[in-house]
């Protein structure tokens, strides 16, 4: 769900003013952790946090490029 700031941003043709999807493809409900098959553990959780980091609706919030980098994903096993 988009931040409260973005809703008018986001209202027309992809959703309504309330935030709620109006466009013609349907929207999965499915959580990141079910959608992710191959990795287990602490694997899964890393890259599981490393993804949270880049889809954040406030551009100030996600990280960049560089910062993603230092990500615990990216260490050499």
């Amino acid at each position: 769900i988009p931040a409260r700031q973005y809703f008018g941003i986001l209202t027309g043709s992809l959703s309504n003013v309330s935030g709620h999807w109006t466009g013609t493809t349907t929207l999965s409900n499915d959580s990141l952790e079910l959608l992710e098959h191959r990795l287990e553990g602490e694997k899964k959780a890393q890259f599981l946090g490393f993804v949270r980091k880049m889809l954040k609706w406030i551009p100030e919030e996600r990280y960049t490029a560089y910062e993603l980098l230092d990500d615990p994903w990216h260490a050499p096993v």
